[in-house]
C-alpha cells in the first residue's frame, strides 16, 4: 500500500497541471522531475492558516528549483514581500525564470541557509532536507543535488542549523513555519529539537493520509532577549 501511495504521488508532483490546480503557479521550466512532495502540501495549509494577507516580510528557505511555496505566497497574498533562498545554482537560476516569466515580485538569493541573506522576516517558512543518508535510493536527482534531499545520519542536521541561524532573522513576534515529513523524522524527535533550540511551539499543521507536519514555532522570551541583545533577568 506504501508504494502504491509514493508511485501515485509522485505521478501527481510531476504533472505541471496538477501542480498548478493545486498551487495556481505555472511551471515553465524545471530541473528534476519533482515540483513538489507531501510536505509542500502542508506548508500550503500552515501558510494559509498563518500568515496574514498583507504587511509582512516572509521567506521561503530552501525555495527549490520552481520556487513554488514562495511563488503560491505572492499569488494569494501578494500584498507581502516575498523572498527565497536556494543553496544551488541551477535551481537559483530555474527558479528565477519561473519567477520571471509568472511576472511575480519574488527576490530569491543564492545562499546556503542565511549565508547571503540579510535582514529579518516576520515569517520563514521551509521544506528542508530531512531524509537520512542512506535512507532512500540514489535517484539521479539526489545524485546531483543531494543537499535537496539528504541531511546527516538521521535527517536532522540542516533542521539544527536552520533554528539556530534563524533567530537572528526573525523579527519581534516572527514565526517560522518548518515543515518536516514524520516518516524520515519522529514527532518526538522534532520536539527534542526545537527545546534543544529554545523555541516555543505554537502549533502544528497536518492533513489527513499525510506523513508530513509543519512546526509554526517563535523563539522563547529569554532568547529574544539574547537576540536583541537586553540582559537577562534573574
Amino acid at each position: 500500500m506504501g508504494m502504491l501511495y509514493k508511485r501515485v504521488i509522485d505521478v501527481l508532483r510531476s504533472s505541471p497541471m496538477i501542480t498548478r490546480w493545486i498551487f495556481g503557479v505555472r511551471v515553465h521550466q524545471r530541473r528534476i522531475p519533482y515540483m513538489w512532495d507531501v510536505t509542500t502540501l502542508v506548508l500550503k495549509k500552515a501558510i494559509d492558516k498563518h500568515i496574514p494577507p498583507g504587511g509582512a516580510a516572509v521567506l521561503d528557505m530552501g525555495c527549490g528549483h520552481v520556487c513554488m511555496l514562495a511563488q503560491y505566497v505572492k499569488c494569494t497574498k501578494p500584498a507581502n514581500t516575498v523572498r527565497g533562498a536556494e543553496i544551488y545554482e541551477e535551481f537559483y537560476h530555474n527558479a528565477l525564470e519561473n519567477v520571471r516569466r509568472n511576472n511575480l515580485d519574488v527576490r530569491i538569493d543564492r545562499s546556503d541557509l542565511y549565508e547571503s541573506v540579510s535582514g529579518k522576516f516576520d515569517y520563514v517558512f521551509s521544506n528542508l532536507p530531512y531524509v537520512p543518508v542512506g535512507g532512500q535510493p540514489i535517484t539521479v536527482a539526489t545524485q546531483h543535488f543531494p543537499k535537496a534531499a539528504f541531511s546527516g545520519t538521521d535527517g536532522t542536521d540542516t533542521t539544527v542549523k536552520f533554528l539556530e541561524a534563524s533567530r537572528t532573522h526573525l523579527r519581534d513576534g516572527g514565526k517560522l513555519l518548518l515543515g518536516m515529513n514524520c516518516f524520515y523524522v519522529s514527532h518526538e524527535r522534532m520536539m527534542e529539537i526545537i527545546r534543544a533550540a529554545r523555541y516555543e511551539l505554537l502549533d502544528v499543521v497536518e492533513r489527513r493520509m499525510n506523513t508530513a507536519k509543519v512546526f509554526v514555532l517563535t523563539p522563547s522570551p529569554d532568547d529574544k532577549q539574547r537576540a536583541n541583545g537586553s540582559p537577562q533577568t534573574a
